[in-house]
């Protein structure tokens, strides 16, 4: 998972999987995602996509756990979940306006 922004009292995420091949074999899919091969970022030993169309919030309290933070992403990801979002088949233009707002840098 991957936290985007924060609202109240919880963290909201978007699904990293390294389940993959659906994204490859589909690239109106690949669009909406953003892909890091094995290695490229310490957070993920297997190549992973992030997916701009699965989101989920998870309370602070829960977010405690040592073990479940690895660290940041790339310089770079900002501008390409942006993109991602935009491109994504799978969001409606209303969720991805409420995205990209919460997003966007001051």
């Amino acid at each position: 998972m991957v936290v985007l922004f924060h609202e109240r009292d919880a963290a909201v995420c978007m699904k990293a999987t390294s389940q993959t091949g659906l994204y490859r074999n589909n690239p109106e899919l690949m669009a909406g995602c953003v892909l890091y091969r094995a290695g490229e970022v310490r957070a993920f030993s297997t190549e992973t996509v992030i997916q701009a169309d699965n989101l989920f919030a998870i309370f602070h309290k829960d977010l405690c756990d040592p073990n479940r933070v690895v660290g940041p992403l790339p310089a770079d990801f900002h501008e390409k979940i942006m993109a991602a979002i935009r491109s994504s088949v799978r969001l409606d233009e209303n969720w991805k306006r409420k995205l990209l707002s919460k997003l966007e840098k001051p």
